[in-house]
């Protein structure tokens, strides 16, 4: 194909009487694109009036991860002491995300003691459900646990967020229990 006016343009010497030709052209939108594009084709021959078809495409942007942030108040802790965690999952995406879901897990010796809103346990973390993310919208969850006596050494929690479409985002908040 040779470029000519923006146009890719394919030329043939003949072609047959109830002949066809088949063409595939590929290309990219760039990043920025977005909304409708248009593609129109031109089929030209002397004598014979032009052929046009046109075709749109809905292009979609590319959607970014989830943003996960995850803070504990406190980085030293004593067995038997209560913790209190933040985990704020984002959506930086312009269109609202189905089925978000944030789990955390636990590390050995610290316990769920209970959260805002209230989480449900599964495969040992507890996570947190959301239909809908609004786009640029954010949740934010509380967790409260308390480090069980005995424990000791550094502990590192992990936190995931998931949404239908994008990529997942993790998190992780650590401190060091004392016995």
């Amino acid at each position: 194909a040779k470029s000519h006016q923006g146009r890719q343009c394919l030329r043939y010497t003949s072609l047959g009487a109830h002949k066809s030709n088949t063409i595939a052209l590929t290309g990219r939108t760039p990043h920025s694109a977005h909304g409708n594009l248009a593609n129109d084709a031109t089929a030209t021959a002397t004598g014979v009036p032009a052929a046009k078809d046109k075709r749109r495409a809905r292009v979609i942007p590319a959607l970014k991860a989830l943003r996960l942030v995850k803070t504990v108040n406190h980085k030293v802790v004593r067995a038997g002491q209560k913790l209190t965690y933040h985990l704020k999952v984002t959506n930086p995406n312009s269109v609202a995300l189905k089925h978000a879901r944030v789990c955390d897990r636990l590390p050995l010796g610290i316990v769920y003691t209970s959260s805002s809103p209230k989480a449900k346990l599964a495969n040992g973390s507890q996570c947190w459900s959301y239909p809908r993310l609004g786009a640029h919208r954010s949740k934010t969850i509380t967790l409260h646990a308390r480090a069980l006596k005995g424990t000791s050494g550094r502990k590192t929690n992990h936190a995931t967020a998931t949404a239908t479409g994008v990529p997942a985002a993790k998190a992780k908040a650590t401190g060091r229990a004392t016995p």
